[in-house]
């Protein structure tokens, strides 16, 4: 590599602008909001001097804050106001990720993330900057060059087909039925109380209503459609290619020797619709969203399990599961009547007051016994689905404890199949509470490295001197040498 690459280099001028642009609309609603008879003259003057001290922060920053790239590491360095300077080195470098914003995409650059292996900054990544595409593109070909593969991004993808493709419809379809089960009933809560408010004309339900439900639903099933579309993934030898994103462009490489754990999720409408989709854990890939990131969208749960084998053989192999014992139920069945005990006792005056209080003016007897009996329904739902979910837990909770992966099967309305790596356990912890140690189970607790941090992965009550063997083979395969701390720098 030329020295003339080495560096060092400042952000492209786009990001001033970038940054400006955001300041200034920023400040223009502050200002609306702020705007009164008489004082429109001073907010418009102070909202002036505030963006050209801002402007001038931000020049600065973008002037003093460059990256060189040397044989064995990169290093940052800030010069404003105080001096920072961050070295690191290539082998701790997860990915180099690629967005392209609108920005980006006016002055024809590209934003590379520079992510590392660490709990601490795993969403976040090290360093953050913009070139033009063909310096960005050579960049990070030097970097993935002394980290784990070669090769041109853009030969790369002209050589590799995607082994998922999904339609645009498809792309929909996700983004609606793969949201969080409950997030979904509080959407359809809201929307009730935005169309109930309508017939009873209260313009104060209906706003409240069509607000919580546009965060609990629209906002986000509009996120994901954009993010997710036109989605590509395959395999490149020991690396995994993604890319995706309809306004902003995401581009991310990792090698398959960096996944922690793979898990099949299946929401309850996806399930009903029998489909699933692939996620992995690896740390440092993800730099614009907290969420862990995808090998495929929701797809037949045939096909998806297929994708295993044939993306991912390292993970494909048979582990035998375990069933919580009766123990487990009986565990759960006296936390639930324990739970509906405490329930009873706190929702018995509340529940008495309403259902004696006075007619109120206004209010249809229909309405008013609806109002009275609302308490009443909502304890006795609650106190039901206490042992609703413990007994559901019994019948579909999993462990499975291999060679050197183990499995587990959690959830109720949206169920996960997860393969995790033993090596990759950062902390194994045996917990129960009086109950559950009376009838000898416990719950498991793995923590590993996730994109978002650090993940906790937590078992059923299983018998506590089975789960016992978790802590056991981790600590058994760092004794032992099977353990590889060159294949697992966390």
């Amino acid at each position: 590599m030329s020295d003339a690459v080495k560096g060092p280099y400042i952000n492209h001028p786009i990001v001033i602008v970038k940054n400006l642009t955001i300041t200034v609309l920023v400040l223009a609603i502050i200002a609306f909001g702020m705007v009164s008879d008489g004082e429109s003259y001073m907010i418009a003057v102070g909202m002036v001097a505030l963006i050209a001290l801002l402007a001038f922060f931000i020049v600065m920053f973008w002037k003093t804050t460059s990256i060189e790239f040397g044989d064995q590491d990169f290093t940052v360095r800030r010069n404003f106001i105080s001096r920072k300077t961050k070295v690191v080195p290539y082998y701790r470098v997860a990915s180099v990720n690629i967005t392209r914003n609108i920005f980006d995409r006016i002055a024809g650059t590209e934003t590379l993330s520079f992510n590392v292996n660490s709990s601490v900054n795993a969403a976040t990544p090290e360093a953050c900057f913009s070139f033009k595409k063909e310096l960005a593109d050579e960049i990070r070909d030097y970097v993935y060059s002394r980290t784990f593969h070669t090769g041109s991004e853009v030969d790369r993808d002209e050589e590799h087909e995607s082994v998922v493709s999904f339609t645009p419809a498809q792309v929909v379809v996700h983004s609606i039925i793969s949201q969080p089960t409950w997030q979904i009933v509080w959407a359809g809560i809201f929307l009730a109380i935005a169309v109930v408010s309508i017939f009873m004309n209260s313009s104060g339900g209906l706003m409240v209503g069509i607000l919580m439900f546009a965060v609990q639903e629209v906002i986000p099933v509009v996120s994901v459609l954009l993010r997710y579309f036109g989605f590509r993934m395959y395999r490149d030898e020991d690396t995994i290619c993604l890319q995706y994103g309809a306004l902003h462009n995401y581009r991310t490489e990792f090698d398959v020797a960096k996944i922690n754990a793979i898990r099949l999720r299946r929401p309850l409408l996806a399930r009903m619709m029998h489909r699933s989709c692939l996620e992995a854990e690896v740390v440092g890939i993800d730099a614009t969203s907290t969420a862990t990131p995808m090998l495929c969208l929701l797809m037949p749960d045939a096909e998806a399990e297929a994708l295993i084998k044939k993306v991912l053989p390292e993970f494909d192999c048979e582990i035998p599961e375990v069933s919580p014992p009766k123990a487990a139920w009986k565990t759960m069945l006296c936390q639930a009547v324990v739970f509906d005990a405490i329930l009873v006792t706190v929702a018995a005056w509340p529940c008495w007051t309403i259902w004696h209080m006075d007619m109120m003016e206004g209010v249809g007897d229909v309405l008013m016994a609806m109002i009275r009996a609302a308490p009443v329904v909502l304890t006795i739902l609650t106190a039901a689905y206490a042992f609703w979910r413990g007994w559901r837990s019994y019948l579909l909770r999993r462990i499975g404890l291999g060679e050197d992966k183990m499995i587990m099967r959690n959830g109720l309305l949206d169920r996960e199949w997860v393969m995790i790596q033993y090596d990759r356990i950062q902390i194994s912890k045996i917990s129960g509470d009086l109950i559950s140690r009376h009838f000898g189970v416990s719950h498991c607790t793995v923590c590993l490295l996730s994109t978002t941090g650090s993940k906790s992965i937590k078992s059923g009550y299983f018998p506590t001197e089975y789960l016992e063997e978790v802590p056991a083979i981790v600590q058994a395969r760092i004794d032992d040498g099977r353990y590889d701390p060159e294949k697992n720098p966390i």
